[in-house]
């Protein structure tokens, strides 16, 4: 397994069949929070191999899986999923098995998800 530094994300992948960068997450993690149903912008190269896009906030909170849309290889845009408020990291995922082009890919800080309004 091999761990590299481009831009502001880390890139993990296990040997050397997948090339997959995150080169920058707009906007970056902001002071305010956003709501669900914003969108943020990730560049990069191979991103058209995402499966999944994945907010992991720590224990108690959790996290869940974001809608996103592949632009072409090198955009993404991802929107802000319905969560509980909290500060959450926002990972992207190829979802081939370990061993086999697996590779995952991360916008660098957290990402700050509104709470929901009070329900009626």
């Amino acid at each position: 397994m091999t761990m590299a530094v481009t831009g502001v994300a880390a890139i993990i992948t296990s040997g050397n069949a997948f090339a997959y960068s995150v080169t920058s997450c707009t906007p970056p993690p902001p002071e305010i929070p956003l709501n669900p149903g914003a969108t943020i912008t990730v560049a990069g190269s191979g991103l058209s191999q995402t499966a999944q896009v994945v907010f992991n906030a720590p224990f108690p909170v959790g996290g869940g899986l974001a809608p996103f849309q592949i632009v072409n290889d090198s955009k993404l845009i991802i929107t802000v999923p319905q969560l509980s408020g909290g500060a959450y990291r926002i990972f992207l995922s190829n979802n081939k098995p370990f061993g086999q082009g697996y590779a995952t890919a991360q916008c660098e800080g957290y990402y700050q998800v509104a709470s929901p309004p009070p329900g009626p």
